[in-house]
């Protein structure tokens, strides 16, 4: 039996000889050829999107190190194609994991950027991917010139990165806000809102109860104290909203400047029509944030006419947490007698067009004081207002001489007789039903 034993060992073992010599040959053989994957490029394009890149490195050559080293602590014959290709093993993973981080980072500076902001980029992203073109065409993994390309990415990133963060911070803090300031803006002056009732001390909520509201504590000014508080306050605001557009409009020198001194000579006269086209898209919003800011004017002041004619019950209400219910001031208060068999109204009709009149004029009138940018193109037309020729749409759409008159002989003739009141509440309406005309 030991015998028996002993001859199936020495076959195995020869077995397992002419196996390892087998597969050593087949290893030496894939040395050899391992060598050529190194000549492969750094980088290999997506063919379904070019713009997105991928290592090109086989994983296989690291196994292969590996590999090298131990046949070497057995003593096999090691190929100098697979010791040259051990001793770069650190090299080549350096390389890999330095190139796997600019590509990650590549993809997400170059995410960075706004929609707004990638025309006037472009010159900086095309030197990018110029700087890039030689890993997918040129350099190989036993190019000796690796690392310079990597330093040289790495700075143009750095570069891009910082300048795209100062561009997406001066686009928010200084062009953004300001815009939206404009946006935010009141050109109508609306009577502070006073506390108009208490809360209820039961502590039961009833929802027939009416609230009393005591009309002495709504303060609302006289016409002419109306009149001279709204020509102060729209010229206040006209020339806050001048003061804002002088600054959206440094803002975007200061944005487009210093964008453009990154740039090469040639490469600013490339930019030149991304530059003119960002100037021209942000002077275009400030004018939107105008017209945003009259039509909520006329809307605000819409809400507040209906009780010029007397009805305080059509005066929007808000409840705070406390329960205690806050009534919106009207424009101006006008006194309404009942002089039998007729209801007259102090100050008269023409005096109260007149100041309704005035005022949509007023705010219709603010975006005509702002200027054209210097920074314009003078074939824009730099005499030309930020929202021409708009004031004469908006103007088109108010309510004319003609539908006011009509409103008036309605109310002249519903004032004829105490219980056709609600022709004068009917006229407030028209007003406001006039003024939700305006579409900007």
């Amino acid at each position: 039996d030991g015998r028996k034993v002993l001859r199936r060992y020495r076959r195995l073992s020869e077995t397992f000889k002419k196996f390892e010599v087998l597969w050593h040959k087949q290893w030496v053989t894939v040395a050899h050829t391992a060598r050529q994957g190194l000549q492969a490029t750094l980088l290999i394009q997506d063919p379904s999107n070019k713009s997105d890149l991928y290592v090109n490195f086989d994983r296989n050559v690291i196994q292969l190190c590996r590999e090298a080293y131990h046949m070497e602590r057995l003593g096999l014959v090691v190929p100098d194609a697979a010791k040259s290709i051990a001793l770069h093993e650190k090299i080549l993973l350096r390389h890999y994991d330095a190139l796997s981080l600019l590509l990650k980072e590549r993809f997400r500076v170059l995410g960075k950027i706004p929609e707004l902001l990638q025309p006037i980029m472009k010159p900086f992203t095309d030197l990018l991917a110029r700087k890039v073109s030689p890993g997918l065409t040129t350099l190989t993994w036993s190019s000796l010139n690796v690392d310079h390309f990597l330093r040289t990415l790495f700075k143009l990133l750095s570069q891009l990165e910082e300048t795209v963060d100062a561009a997406i911070d001066i686009l928010s803090v200084r062009i953004k806000r300001n815009i939206m300031a404009i946006s935010n803006t009141c050109f109508v002056y609306l009577p502070s809102v006073e506390k108009a009732a208490e809360p209820s001390t039961t502590g039961v909520e009833d929802e027939d109860a009416d609230v009393k509201v005591e009309p002495e504590v709504v303060y609302s000014p006289t016409i002419e104290e109306f009149t001279t508080l709204q020509t102060k306050h729209v010229s206040v605001a006209a020339e806050k909203v001048r003061l804002l557009s002088q600054r959206v409009e440094l803002a975007t020198s200061d944005l487009t400047d210093m964008v453009s001194s990154k740039y090469s000579i040639k490469a600013n006269l490339k930019a030149k029509n991304a530059i003119d086209d960002l100037h021209e898209f942000i002077h275009e919003q400030i004018g939107a944030a105008v017209f945003l800011a009259t039509e909520r004017s006329l809307t605000a002041m819409s809400f507040r006419l209906p009780p010029l004619i007397g009805q305080r019950r059509a005066v929007s209400t808000s409840t705070v947490t406390d329960g205690t219910v806050f009534v919106a001031a009207p424009l101006f208060r006008v006194q309404v007698e009942l002089s039998v068999p007729t209801i007259k109204m102090h100050p008269g009709w023409d005096k109260i067009y007149s100041a309704i009149n005035d005022t949509v004029q007023s705010i219709l009138d603010v975006a005509s004081h702002i200027p054209q940018w210097e920074s314009m193109d003078t074939d824009i037309g730099t005499a030309r207002s930020v929202v021409s020729p708009h004031p004469r749409t908006l103007r088109s759409v108010s309510p004319s001489t003609a539908t006011l008159a009509n409103a008036r002989a309605g109310v002249i003739s519903s004032c004829e007789n105490i219980h056709n009141f609600t022709g004068v509440i009917s006229f407030a309406h028209t007003i406001v039903r006039s003024r939700h005309m305006l579409k900007l």
